[in-house]
């Protein structure tokens, strides 16, 4: 299993892709709405214990590679971003 520190926004990347609500993440890993919602938009952390059920839950739709690709796709993108909002 991917052992990596997600960020909200690679949750959000990751659970857009797998094609869930925040309201369907949530149910899966057993916290609120609002819980995924805090993560996701970064004003919440993840205890290691629900970012290893959040794990458990994409890799029901993604190999182990597909997750790693998809996280390293998301942080690529997002540095991109970053260099763009500098100029």
């Amino acid at each position: 299993m991917v052992r990596v520190k997600l960020t909200g926004n690679e949750i959000s990347t990751l659970r857009n892709v797998a094609g869930l609500s925040q309201t369907e993440l949530a149910r899966q890993v057993n916290v609120t709405t609002t819980h995924i919602s805090y993560i996701e938009n970064g004003t919440r952390n993840m205890s290691e214990q629900l970012q290893k059920r959040i794990f458990e839950c994409f890799s029901q739709f993604f190999t182990e590679d597909q997750l790693q690709e998809i996280v390293r796709m998301s942080r690529s993108i997002k540095r991109k971003e970053a260099k763009t909002d500098e100029k």
